[in-house]
């Protein structure tokens, strides 16, 4: 049948598809997959939080916070064409305090399976204080992750560490530190 554009605006000669008409039944298995979704859709999310025992150190090197641990699963291998990148939002609670907390310097960050992500001396951010007696503070973290990863399970922490062998301390039961991750596709 011939399709015809009639002078008053109307279309003849087709078959419209009615609303609601396409379901996932009638599609055929796997005619839409998360392969097929284009560069910067997210194809998949991980969220969670943790508001439990605090951690406290006085080490100098990254601590990894165990109970802000959340694990990841990555649909896509790789970071390029087709692959995806994670994209890390983060909080946590931070805290030095005493008497004697003048120049307390703390430094907070993100882990994957134990190791620190940015490299950086101070991670992803710092809390400096020269003479306030301690300092306290939520601490909101971005990072994403485009590190060549292969598809499968990541754990993902927050860490702190101090600059000068001050005890520093993250988390606690009276306030909630949370996660979202994204995964985007490449």
């Amino acid at each position: 049948m011939a399709i015809t554009i009639n002078g008053n605006g109307t279309i003849t000669g087709y078959d419209p598809v009615p609303n609601g008409s396409i379901t996932s039944a009638k599609l055929a298995s796997g005619a839409i997959t998360k392969s097929a979704f284009p560069v910067g859709t997210i194809i998949n999310t991980t969220y969670g939080a943790h508001a439990t025992t605090g951690m406290s150190t006085s080490s100098t090197s990254f601590t990894n916070y165990q109970n802000s641990e959340i694990t990841v699963t990555k649909l896509r291998s790789g970071n390029g064409s087709g692959g995806s990148v994670l994209l890390i939002l983060a909080s946590a609670w931070l805290e030095f305090s005493g008497s004697s907390a003048n120049s307390k310097h703390l430094s907070y960050s993100l882990m994957r399976d134990g190791n620190e992500l940015t490299g950086k001396t101070h991670g992803l951010g710092n809390l400096y204080s020269e003479n306030a007696q301690g300092y306290q503070s939520a601490a909101d973290m971005k990072y994403t992750d485009t590190v060549n990863l292969s598809a499968g399970n990541y754990v993902y922490s927050v860490c702190i560490k101090s600059a000068n062998s001050s005890t520093i301390q993250i988390g606690n039961s009276q306030r909630l530190g949370t996660w979202q991750i994204l995964e985007i596709a490449t």
